[in-house]
């Protein structure tokens, strides 16, 4: 597979913010929080994770750059999987989906988690930002 270039991988126009590793230091061990943001400011291939890898190799379409990270995140989290939040429409390959964050069992353990509105990455609890959005975004 092609290496990702930053337009295609992010889109033109979408914001590439993610937790800074001074931030992700403070949750995580330094080399964890080195490929957590890596991963998230794009100059780390998801690709390299196994997982990653091998669940692409089993797509008929290839997944959107933003799945592959958000796969990737997972692992490197060892959490249970990629989870969405829906809510009001976002566009036409989210659709209502507002949100994904890798599931670590509990609904406020510290997570990884992707505003697909703003394409944003945000190290939050799943349950305090569906607390902070549920009505401005209609989230069901």
């Amino acid at each position: 597979m092609v290496v990702l270039g930053l337009v295609w991988f992010f889109g033109k126009g979408v914001s590439m913010s993610a937790p800074s590793l001074k931030v992700l230091v403070k949750f995580f061990p330094l080399e964890q929080a080195r490929k957590l943001r890596a991963l998230m400011d794009g100059s780390a291939d998801p690709l390299d994770y196994p997982g990653v890898k091998a669940w692409v190799g089993q797509c008929f379409n290839p997944p959107q750059a933003s799945e592959l990270v958000m796969a990737a995140l997972n692992e490197e989290l060892g959490g249970f999987g990629v989870e969405c939040i829906r809510g009001r429409y976002v566009d036409s390959f989210y659709q209502d989906i507002q949100a994904e964050y890798a599931n670590l069992g509990d609904t406020y353990d510290i997570t990884i988690l992707r505003d697909n509105e703003t394409g944003r990455f945000h190290l939050t609890t799943w349950g305090d930002w569906v607390e902070r959005f549920e009505r401005r975004r209609e989230l069901v």
